[in-house]
Order: C-alpha cells, then sequence, then structure tokens
C-alpha cells in the first residue's frame, strides 16, 4: 500500500504573542499545532464521507542549547483497525521529515509507560528512550 501523508499547518493569531522560535519563525508563518494525516488512509463511509485512519500533532519549541526549533509530537492516533498496518510509522517517517526541512533540533514526545505498542513503535522508526532525564510537570 502506497501512504501519502497531508500536512495541515492551523495559524492561531500571533498578535497576542511573539513566536517562541524567535527569527527561525517570521511571525508570517503559521503557528500552532500541525496535523499529519494519511491521505491514502482516508476511507469513505456508506454516506461517502471520508474519515481518516490516523493522524499526530507537532508543536513548536526551542532548544535553547542548540539555538534551533524543537518540535513536541504529540498525540500520534492511528485508529484501531487500521493499527499495525503502517500508519503510525508513515506519520513518524513524515513528521521526521518535517523536521529536517525546518531544520530542526529534532522532535520529542511522551507516551505511557504501559503503552508498549507505542514503544515499540517509537523504537523502529529510530526515536531514542531517554535514560538521563526525568520528566515533571506541573498541572494546574
Amino acid at each position: 500500500m502506497s501512504l501519502q501523508v497531508y500536512l495541515w499547518l492551523l495559524s492561531f493569531s500571533l498578535a497576542l504573542a511573539p513566536s517562541p522560535l524567535g527569527p527561525f519563525f517570521s511571525h508570517s508563518e503559521p503557528f500552532g499545532p500541525l496535523f499529519i494525516y494519511q491521505q491514502q488512509s482516508l476511507k469513505s463511509d456508506e454516506n461517502g464521507v471520508r474519515q481518516a485512519y490516523g493522524f499526530t500533532q507537532l508543536y513548536p519549541s526551542f532548544s535553547s542549547v542548540s539555538l534551533k526549533p524543537l518540535w513536541i509530537l504529540n498525540d500520534l492516533f492511528v485508529i484501531q483497525g487500521a493499527r499495525h498496518s503502517g500508519i503510525g510509522k508513515a506519520l513518524l517517517d513524515r513528521a521526521r521529515e518535517f523536521a529536517v526541512e525546518t531544520q530542526a533540533r529534532g522532535l520529542t514526545l511522551k507516551t505511557a509507560v504501559n503503552n508498549s505498542d507505542a514503544q515499540t513503535l517509537y523504537e523502529v522508526a529510530g526515536w531514542q528512550k531517554d535514560r538521563q532525564l526525568y520528566s515533571y510537570n506541573l498541572y494546574l
């Protein structure tokens, strides 16, 4: 199966806040989550409505150590019936390509410690588990 991945850049109002990526992305650039979905994964239901099998989102961040953009991969999702078909890997591959295109330092993500299927997918796609840093959150 040949998979094509499409990118949607959603724009948010930049009048309220400067770009967190400073000189790497101008204010004329779209800012907000990057939605990636599979064109080939779109299927039509009985009413002819096309639906995607999967998507992911990339949020911009910045690495102050490397002075480069960094993308946060959030919400990689593939519907239950389409899992283990290569869609998740294709989404990760396209996210990587996008990071290269934007001259980013890389991509980062978090996943549940008990989500072994996702961890296997990430590792097959070349992602490395961080064994040196702890993650802290402050939920409000």
